[in-house]
């Protein structure tokens, strides 16, 4: 079916027309890429907090882990090792205050005892750099409502305006030559 074309639209050449396509993409990919990031931010909100959550107590396992195999070394020790026995007796009976023994405090690192295990502390992981964005996000917000004006703005702007038919009906042009004067009118003011 051929389809007759007005002689008074003028038409686009395939260039502009291959441009306008591209924006019209590009502008859509964008808006579905934002509405995405709103779409997901809540679960990915909660996915990153348990995350945390489970990075510290992975720590905490870690540590009573330390702890217990210590605490097994020590009763071990103390089954079988005649020596390690009398050195944790040694220090308990030289801790015993007596009238010819001279006590000085020390700090409490400074005080040894086999029996207290020595954890290394270990620093959970820095949360990603976008933890903060995605909570942001994720609560109802000025920034979530801006973010959704943005995304149905660039919506309604691919399928509007990026189109051949926007550029070559007399509404677009008429938009296009009030954007042209406005700037124009600005440009030579600030001049």
């Amino acid at each position: 079916m051929n389809i007759p074309r007005n002689p008074d639209t003028p038409q686009l050449s395939t260039v502009a027309s291959f441009f306008i396509s591209i924006l019209f993409w590009i502008t859509l990919i964008f808006a579905a890429c934002l509405y995405a990031v709103l779409a997901l931010s809540p679960r990915l909100s909660e996915a990153l907090s348990l995350q945390e959550h489970y990075s510290k107590n992975a720590l905490v396992v870690s540590r009573l882990d330390q702890e217990i195999s210590h605490l097994s070394k020590v009763a071990n020790a103390l089954e079988n090792d005649p020596d390690f026995v009398a050195r944790v007796a040694g220090s308990e009976l030289a801790r015993l205050p007596s009238s010819n023994n001279l006590q000085i405090q020390v700090d409490q690192h400074l005080d040894y005892d086999a029996r207290i295990p020595h954890i290394e502390i270990e620093q959970s992981p820095d949360p990603p750099w976008y933890t903060q964005s995605v909570h942001q996000l994720s609560q109802p917000t000025a920034l979530r409502n801006h973010t959704l004006i943005a995304t149905l703005i660039l919506f309604g702007l691919a399928f509007v305006c990026f189109n051949d038919g926007f550029f070559s009906n007399r509404l677009g042009t008429t938009i296009i030559a009030m954007c042209h004067k406005l700037v124009h009118r600005y440009l030579t003011d600030s001049q």
